[in-house]
């Protein structure tokens, strides 16, 4: 294996979606669905160069997977299949371990004494797609140059 691949356990009623979203991201060329109908999927990894010796027990379970030889896009690939209701994710180094991925995400505060507080979302009259950028605010005061913007 040269580069990192991704491995994700999809359901058979979600393939049908999953397939033209991996397809509309440009992945499509480099997609490939695994079918323990075909055959142990364990083998079919080791067939196409990945390593299987650290795969997890839940491969054994799988009725589908879908490897994805996508390199630097690995994570963002293991991300997108998980939005999309794949059941798990690995992402498979070259060197053969499988790191899951989990797609829980939790904002956690700096200190214990401080918590994350909601900004709000000002947006624009003119382009209620695009937040507003904030301005810098300058007081004038007597001493202040008159070219500087109030």
């Amino acid at each position: 294996m040269l580069a990192d691949a991704v491995v994700a356990v999809v359901d058979d009623d979600r393939l049908p979606a999953i397939l033209p979203v991996i397809h509309r991201n440009g992945l499509g060329h480099i997609a490939r669905v695994m079918n323990r109908e075909r055959g142990d999927l364990r083998t079919q990894l080791r067939r196409a160069g990945i390593p299987v010796e650290q795969a997890p027990d839940a491969l054994d379970h799988a009725g589908r997977i879908l490897l994805v030889t996508a390199a630097a896009r690995s994570q963002s690939t293991a991300d997108l299949l998980l939005r999309n209701h794949a059941i798990a994710a690995w992402i498979v180094t070259k060197q053969g371990f499988w790191r899951d991925v989990d797609d829980r995400a939790e904002l956690v505060a700096a200190t214990p004494d401080l918590t994350p507080a909601n900004v709000p979302d000002i947006r624009l009259p003119d382009r209620p797609d695009r937040p507003a950028t904030p301005r810098p605010v300058v007081a004038l005061t007597e001493d202040a140059p008159s070219d500087v913007p109030a």
